[in-house]
């Protein structure tokens, strides 16, 4: 249905307006409901009678449900629906974004009320043709009807606020309630800006009476109608005999002077007789007339004898209050409009004191409840002066917001200039321990220079010695003997070496070493599965052990799974980089410390901090049973420094905490009991104090959209960090935090979870549980500008997962795959090739010279295969061969992706694997994490050693745990293998 919208009772939307003007239980008729969402609400919520009329069949079934009464009619057809009524009164005629949508709505209006009962009351809402949003689009050239809205394409009739009031007038209704809903240009569905137009008219625009009036809501009564409110409120034109009271008092007196004045025009005198004044102000009221027109002509103290003592017009002694009335330009009288109900006069002569005895005060006044037209000249004055002074005021507050922006704008400079400043120091600092280092290295240097100095001339004078001795000479034939024998094996070692091949792969020179590497791997190949992968690990830890090939430290106590997750008492790890902040790390620690979840530990890593007192802190630290401490050599950055602290936990969950914050003691626990089998993130509200630990606000995400964790975060919004806690068999999926977007690596890794996880593995828990301070030394606080382009910059990578994802990639992928027997694992790589990428492909399968039933079982499971070509070939060339044979049958300008025939990728492989190679045009090749389907891993990349002439191929994280998370940081690899690898450029040019 077009019409179905929610109630929203906590805005001021024209429906809810409507609807808080509905007496509870009262009879109400609802022109057009629609699906009967206000009806629903009328009925439920406020308990009326509800009579409908919709010209939809379908809606009205759906509204039926709801009201009393429902007539399915044409409402321009009077005829149809008015005798279904009969005599029906009612309280309330409701027409919500009715009324244009009709051919006739002047008779629907007048025809209606007559089922208006005597008080009842009729509800408009009409949305405003004269909109700046309307206007600008016809300034552009433009009336395109919507859907919805001010152009809404069912619209047949359009008003403004003089029409509206116009129909209401000829429908026999008199408006007792204007409202209005507002939205600015942009905010509307034309989604127009000031900006697209000339500054004067920008100006024009915004000056413009109701430019920014969505809908006139109204509420009226039937003309001849009085409430209880209005009884003493008749005007003259009813009326010509009403009155007011003309009051005067003495300040200081109890005696109050009060008499009947009427309304209606006219001039009359009045006299009071007053005592002494003894300098006291005299008051003068007029009550029951609003708004007016008054005028005072005279205004005198008359003695005794009829002699006038003092004329207060004349001295202009009577002081106007400044509220609610105008004065208006006049030489001999006093004249002013007043719109309060008892505006009030202040008489305060210098000459008061001087006044005893009894005198009369004298009044010549006319009071008007009709304005006279003489003086509409000069209200419009009046109005224009007013008009002049806001647009002065709109002047000077845009003059204002311009400088607030320029101080800002300033601040910023400053601030900038300020963490430059401190760089440099910071640098210069640095410098100068090298220089200092330098000095000590040089000191050193020139010392052991003197000691060999000292200790060549000894050897020096021995060599003289020696070579004067008689022994030497006697022993010369047989040296130039030796010498012949050392220059001929010399000779032999430079032959022998330039025959030999110069790259050496793992350090094996013979011939036969090497041919039985090659039968080991031809029969490793012909070795079928789970024998084959055992074989493999068996034979590369007897090379490893063999050429003594060192790796690197391998984490204690990893586990082999985290499938298995203890859901009722998981190990939670709680992880804290610490850069600095020695004001702020202790309450840190001891917030995650005083957890009330006890099964924590405690992962920090100290990222090599320039503050000396950052160390002495942590030292208190180490005897406690529950914290792990770690120091970086060197400044790795945020993102390392969170991946070394993964690699060092052991738990289940993974919290994260800055070393600046705090923990509420619950905060563990209480995450925890939103923890489902489905969550992998959660996170929570968070609290913000200052440098004092006080609390300066709160944020939290109750509010926020979460139905679409991914889209709501895509154009640079992030709210899911504050206390978050992520599974950590999540690294092994998404990887760990990228060293590239330090600064907003959260915000990528947000993104990289939601793409590859479903919404309902995420858990928004609803309580302030995080303490986040906000102080000036925040390095998120003076890296704005580069966070905000990394945030961009990490936005359109995931828009572009996201795009694979839906089949979208501006290059053709062409997959390269070598097969020799091993026909059924052929067909699963293929088949996970076709389930996990959407994007165009081909499949570009060469057979190696399998058997002949390899060959068969090709032809009648994998030929046929949407995208797959397959080219036999008779004899196998070889791994390389192959795959330079197979190169040959591939599209050109494509991106070619060499898989071995027994590897099966995984989900949301191909978007990472894209993403990373878009990442930079020097990006060559990207390669695949490959593991065994032992959990142990075959290779993340390769890298070259170089030993004198000697280079050493090797591979990253061999036989290491798929588990251990620091296999998952990022490489820039020398070499990359084969057997799971892109390749940006056309590969005629690899050869093995």
């Amino acid at each position: 249905m077009k019409y179905n919208y929610k109630i929203d009772m906590s805005s001021d939307n024209s429906l809810s307006l409507i609807l808080r003007r509905i007496t509870p239980g009262a009879k109400v008729f609802e022109f057009g409901p629609a699906l009967g969402y206000m009806t629903q609400y009328l009925k439920q919520e406020l308990g009326c009678t509800v009579y409908c009329i919709e010209i939809d069949p379908e809606a009205a079934e759906v509204a039926s449900k709801y009201c009393d009464k429902m007539i399915v009619a044409d409402l321009d057809d009077l005829s149809n629906w008015g005798p279904q009524l009969k005599n029906e009164q009612f309280d309330f005629l409701i027409f919500a974004d009715v009324l244009e949508h009709l051919r006739n709505p002047w008779e629907v209006l007048r025809f209606s009320n007559r089922f208006l009962s005597k008080e009842g009351k009729v509800l408009t809402s009409i949305p405003n043709i004269g909109h700046n949003a309307v206007l600008m689009k016809l300034l552009l050239g433009e009336f395109d009807y919507r859907d919805l809205g001010l152009l809404d394409n069912t619209h047949i009739r359009f008003f403004t606020r003089k029409s509206v009031l116009e129909l209401l007038n000829y429908a026999g209704l008199k408006p007792v309630e204007s409202l209005e809903t507002f939205l600015k240009p942009e905010e509307t569905e034309l989604r127009q800006s000031y900006n697209e137009f000339p500054e004067r008219l920008q100006e024009y625009l915004k000056k413009k009476n109701d430019g920014h009036v969505y809908q006139f809501v109204s509420v009226s009564e039937k003309k001849g109608s009085i409430s209880p409110s209005d009884i003493g409120k008749i005007g003259t034109e009813n009326n010509p005999f009403n009155f007011s009271r003309l009051h005067v008092t003495i300040e200081g007196q109890e005696e109050i002077y009060s008499e009947k004045i009427p309304s209606n025009g006219g001039y009359h005198d009045y006299e009071f007789s007053i005592l002494s004044l003894n300098n006291n102000k005299v008051n003068i009221q007029i009550q029951g007339s609003s708004p007016a027109f008054i005028e005072i002509t005279k205004l005198q103290l008359i003695k005794e004898d009829n002699v006038i003592a003092t004329d207060f017009l004349k001295e202009g002694s009577l002081v106007i209050p400044e509220s609610g009335t105008v004065k208006l330009e006049s030489f001999q009288t006093l004249r002013f409009l007043t719109i309060s109900e008892e505006p009030c006069f202040i008489l305060n002569s210098n000459n008061m004191a001087s006044f005893s005895g009894n005198y009369r005060l004298r009044i010549n006044l006319c009071l008007s409840e009709q304005i006279p037209v003489t003086i509409g000249e000069e209200i419009r004055a009046l109005f224009d002066e007013l008009f002049l002074k806001r647009t002065e005021v709109s002047s000077l507050r845009s003059d204002k917001t311009k400088i607030e922006e320029a101080i800002r704008n300033t601040q910023n400079q400053i601030e900038t200039l300020q963490d430059e400043i401190l760089e440099l120091r910071n640098e210069m600092n640095y410098k100068q321990e090298e220089v200092t280092a330098l000095g000590i290295k040089y000191n050193n240097l020139v010392t052991e220079k003197a000691e060999l100095i000292r200790n060549n001339d000894s050897i020096q004078q021995r060599l003289e010695e020696i070579l004067n001795s008689r022994s030497w000479r006697y022993l010369s034939p047989a040296r130039s003997g030796m010498n012949m024998i050392r220059n001929s094996r010399k000779n032999a070692k430079t032959i022998l070496k330039n025959r030999m091949k110069p790259v050496i792969v793992k350090a094996e020179n013979s011939s036969l070493v090497r041919k039985v590497h090659s039968k080991t791997f031809n029969m490793m190949r012909r070795t079928p599965e789970p024998f084959r992968s055992h074989f493999k690990r068996v034979y590369y830890k007897l090379l490893s052990s063999k050429n003594k090939i060192k790796y690197q430290d391998v984490i204690n106590e990893i586990p082999e799974s985290f499938e298995n997750v203890d859901l009722v008492n998981p190990l939670v790890s709680i992880i804290i980089p610490v850069y600095n902040n020695k004001a702020y790390i202790s309450s840190c620690i001891d917030s995650a410390l005083n957890q009330t979840y006890e099964n924590i530990e405690i992962v920090i890593v100290d990222d090599c901090s320039p503050e000396q007192e950052v160390e002495q802190i942590l030292s208190r630290y180490k005897s406690n049973k529950k914290i792990k401490i770690y120091k970086n050599e060197i400044n790795q950055g945020i993102s390392r420094t969170q991946n070394i602290c993964l690699a060092k936990s052991s738990g289940s969950i993974i919290a994260f905490l800055d070393c600046d914050d705090i923990l509420e003691p619950n905060a563990v626990e209480r995450s925890l009991s939103y923890w489902t089998a489905e969550t992998k993130y959660s996170f929570s509200n968070r609290i913000h104090i200052d440098e004092n630990s006080e609390e300066i606000g709160r944020f939290s995400c109750d509010h926020l959209p979460k139905e679409n964790i991914f889209e709501d975060h895509l154009d640079v919004r992030m709210y899911a960090s504050h206390f978050k806690m992520i599974s950590r068999d999540v690294f092994m999926k998404v990887g760990v935090f990228n060293p590239d977007y330090d600064g907003a690596q959260d915000y990528d890794m947000v993104l990289r979870v939601a793409f590859h996880y479903p919404n309902a593995s995420f858990v928004h828990v609803p309580e302030f549980l995080y303490k986040h301070r906000i102080h000036t030394n925040q390095k998120s606080i003076r890296s704005n500008d580069k966070q905000k382009n990394m945030s961009i910059f990490i936005s359109d990578q995931a828009k572009m997962r996201r795009s694979i994802r839906d089949g979208v990639f501006h290059k053709l992928l062409s997959f390269i795959i070598i097969s020799f027997g091993k026909e059924d694992q052929t067909l699963q790589c293929i088949q996970s090739i076709k389930k996990t990428v959407k994007v165009p492909h081909e499949i570009i399968l060469f057979d190696n010279g399998s058997s002949e039933e390899c060959v068969s079982f090709i032809r009648e499971n994998i030929e046929g295969i949407d995208n797959v070509k397959v080219i036999y070939h008779p004899t196998n060339l070889g791994p390389a061969g192959g795959r330079k044979e197979a190169l040959k049958y591939a599209s050109k300008d494509a991106y070619y992706i060499s898989l071995d025939n027994d590897i099966e990728v995984t989900s949301g492989w191909i978007e990472e694997l894209l993403v990373r190679a878009e990442e930079s045009d020097d990006i060559g090749s990207v390669t695949c994490r490959v593991a065994f389907p032992s959990g142990v891993l075959q290779f993340t990349g390769g890298y070259e050693e170089i030993t004198g002439n000697r280079i050493q191929f090797k591979l990253y994280n061999i036989n290491k745990s798929v588990y251990d998370l620091s296999t998952l940081e990022r490489y820039q690899t020398d070499w990359n293998p084969v057997g799971a690898t892109l390749f940006k450029g056309f590969l005629a040019i690899v050869h093995g």
